[in-house]
């Protein structure tokens, strides 16, 4: 489930940085935590993919 959340996140934090460009709208900070918590967490579940697999 968190692979498909990551990619869920990485998707909207891209969404909402182009929204804010745009409209020049406040919350740029957030969107990009959830932007790197979304990177982050789909490394680690690719790294965790590949462990699983090597067994």
């Amino acid at each position: 489930m968190c692979g498909i959340l990551s990619i869920v996140a990485v998707i909207v934090g891209h969404s909402a940085m182009t929204e804010i460009d745009r409209y020049g709208l406040e919350g740029r900070g957030p969107a990009t935590a959830g932007l790197v918590l979304g990177y982050i967490a789909l490394v680690l579940w690719g790294i965790g993919l590949l462990v699983y697999l090597s067994n």
